[in-house]
């Protein structure tokens, strides 16, 4: 790498935080909040700037991690001291070097089941070294689940005393993954105003690199994990080099002998092992394996993660072309920033990375692309799907995204600043545009292939000389006339766009957001004209007193033989169930459909097609916010694996007649239906795994 910032960007992999200063003790009480927060939180504008990144998403059970093996110990300890009775608000740091397990441990006691029945609350809050603070703070009172004002969300000091208020009121879990020195100061003040004794049975977990960190901000204990021992890393390498059988033609105690060679090179780190393993898993070849221990060799240098380093980059050459390109396009992204994989998938396929072939078209290949990136260790899953395990959101470890970002810079895609932001320049093929990029200075980049907006409000506009443009995702935008009227221009004019995305649900093969009006209206939209559309596989629409589906229209959607996914929302406001059930009844369902979303369904029964003998394929099945009553089950079985019955309030239903009828069902969710009767777990969610 030839520029300056290139030669200094490899030293954020073995980034070692400065040992700390001297911490005076602050002791300050309730009158003082004020006079605090004035002081410490001056976030926007002048040069005491501070940023900050959030996660708003809290992980879910489904994105429990498999790899805690040699663990077991770390997370029984940490719950032990959850569960002493104490009179204050504890406060634990789980602290060591990247790759360690830190984040691991603390998924599994966030989403452990007793930790979930013992707290009232439990929130996530990942913390990098670039965060907002308003954001930290409004993502912790967004998934408290209370009610609050939308003002209340705009400064904050009102939301610090908001969430002072709430852990007076209830047992709170709060985790913050991955904090850095930066911004101490701020978590000094932060920790400080809480009131100890106030919280009573609430608890603060904080994720960090830096043991000063942790000792800063004064928590109460500090856990170390351990690198794992032999057996331990054996087992864990184990599990994903021989997830599946070798071929016979090699005994596999060759596989063997060279698997525990390259575990001891590892020495014990678990990010280490577990990217080595799932990258041997992925080929039958004992030369594959020699090669990778040959090349195993460990600078003889100092820096903490130079074990974890190497292995990674051995697991990227090890990857296909394919599948180290798709790789590298997460180098735009954010750290700690969590991906929709239609995001992902659809950048891809348009921008030509990936092409169908005879079996497959090409959406389903990129997201088979992602499975296997995910399923060799260097991408994370961090929400899938229920029914099936396919990756909704990922992410990547801050380690593994340090590797993309070298990569990225050596196959000159991409240059990034000393802290890993990306840099604009007039030869990168992706970008991942920020808030704190001048939109002007794009029209410099007459290569740019990929433009996709990952944080910020405004997207860029009148951007002519992006000719080359084929992917555009401005997704989550709220649009004026005049700014929508000029961004349509500008796209008006990209004729090689192969992919536009403007909201959240935005493709070639997917029509969102329709809303049938009546014929009346000259400007609406007729279920009549979706017939030719041969190639829809996704629709949504919504229906409301001002929608009509004529008796010419009754068996469109049976017309359309590649839908897969069908949605329909109500506007329950003022409309009928008995409106709705007429105007749904009639139809023919599509013959091939796999999923069906009801939302605001006010009839006490389900429209006569909902049913296995007209549904033969469906394989998912959601049912929200109605006046269902009863699920009319029939003599014939349904094929589902998944369902969802969420806030039906008048639904009476037995689960286990409910288990006859839908005999491979494997994930359920059922909340707020009071009614339901023996529904096995409290968390509202069952797995065929848990019973």
């Amino acid at each position: 790498m030839d520029n300056p910032s290139s030669k200094s960007f490899p030293q954020k992999f073995f980034f070692r935080l400065q040992t700390g200063k001297k911490i005076r003790d602050i002791i300050i009480r309730m009158k003082e909040i004020d006079e605090t927060l004035v002081k410490h939180l001056k976030v926007h504008g002048g040069s005491t700037h501070e940023e900050v990144h959030t996660d708003q998403h809290i992980e879910t059970s489904s994105s429990q991690s498999d790899d805690i093996v040699g663990l077991q110990m770390d997370v029984k300890k940490i719950k032990d001291w959850i569960f002493c009775p104490d009179y204050k608000l504890q406060k634990i740091g789980i602290v060591g070097m990247g790759g360690l397990g830190k984040t691991t441990i603390a998924k599994e006691i966030f989403n452990d089941n007793d930790v979930c029945q013992h707290f009232q609350k439990r929130i996530w809050v990942s913390i990098s070294q670039r965060f907002i603070v308003e954001e930290i703070l409004r993502s912790i009172l967004q998934q408290s689940g209370e009610q609050i004002a939308k003002q209340s969300l705009e400064k904050p000091r009102q939301m610090l005393q908001i969430i002072i208020s709430l852990l007076r009121a209830k047992t709170c879990l709060i985790i913050l993954d991955d904090m850095w020195e930066t911004g101490l100061k701020w978590w000094m003040n932060f920790f400080s105003v809480l009131p100890d004794y106030a919280c009573k049975g609430s608890c603060i977990i904080i994720t960090t690199r830096d043991k000063d960190v942790a000792s800063a901000i004064e928590v109460d204990k500090i856990h170390q994990p351990n690198v794992l021992n032999k057996s331990e890393s054996w087992l864990l390498f184990s599990k994903h080099a021989f997830s599946r059988k070798k071929e016979d033609s090699v005994p596999i105690e060759n596989f063997e002998k060279l698997g525990k060679e390259i575990v001891d090179k590892c020495e014990g780190h678990p990010l280490a092992i577990k990217t080595i393993g799932a990258s041997l898993g992925s080929t039958d070849s004992l030369d594959e394996w020699k090669k990778i221990c040959k090349k195993f060799s460990v600078p003889s240098i100092t820096e903490e993660n130079c074990v974890v380093m190497t292995s990674l980059q051995l697991s990227y050459k090890a990857l296909p072309p394919h599948l180290r390109q798709c790789l590298l396009c997460f180098s735009i992204f954010p750290e700690d920033f969590e991906i929709p994989a239609q995001k992902l998938v659809h950048w891809w396929v348009g921008d030509g990375l990936i092409q169908g072939i005879k079996s497959k078209n090409p959406t389903e290949l990129a997201f088979e692309h992602l499975s296997q990136l995910v399923s060799r260790c260097l991408v994370e899953a961090v929400e899938r799907r229920g029914f099936d395990g396919r990756v909704n959101k990922c992410k990547m470890h801050d380690l593994v995204r340090d590797l993309t970002l070298m990569m990225a810079q050596e196959e000159k895609l991409s240059t990034f600043d000393s802290k890993g932001i990306q840099k604009l320049n007039e030869y990168s093929p992706w970008l991942g545009f920020t808030s704190e990029m001048d939109a002007q200075s794009l029209n410099r980049n007459t290569k740019l292939r990929a433009l996709l907006q990952v944080t910020g409000s405004q997207p860029p506009m009148n951007l002519v000389s992006l000719h080359s443009l084929r992917a555009l995702d401005l997704s989550d935008n709220k649009f004026d006339k005049i700014t929508l009227n000029r961004l349509l221009s500008w796209i008006s004019s990209l004729k090689r766009l192969a992919y536009l995305n403007l909201s959240r649900l935005s493709q070639l093969q997917q029509i969102s957001g329709l809303k049938l009006i009546r014929q009346a209206n000259r400007r609406s939209c007729q279920l009549l004209e979706l017939e030719g559309l041969t190639e829809l596989r996704v629709l949504r629409m919504s229906l409301s007193n001002n929608s009509e589906i004529t008796e010419k229209e009754c068996g469109v959607l049976s017309k359309l033989k590649k839908l897969k996914l069908l949605a329909i929302d109500f506007d329950s406001e003022g409309m009928e169930g008995t409106t709705m059930q007429k105007m749904l009844d009639p139809l023919l369902p599509p013959p091939h459909l796999k999923k069906l979303y009801l939302r605001a369904y006010n009839h006490e029964k389900l429209p006569r097609w909902v049913s296995p003998e007209m549904l033969p394929n469906l394989e998912y099945l959601c049912i929200e916010e109605g006046r269902l009553v009863d699920i009319c089950l029939s003599e014939t079985t349904w094929k589902l694996e998944g369902l969802c019955l969420r806030l039906l309030p008048h639904l009476k239903m037995d689960w286990s007649k409910l288990r006859d009828a839908m005999p491979l069902l494997c994930y359920a969710e059922v909340s707020f239906c009071n009614q339901v009767v023996n529904f096995p777990l409290p968390t509202g969610v069952w797995r065929r795994n848990q019973q």
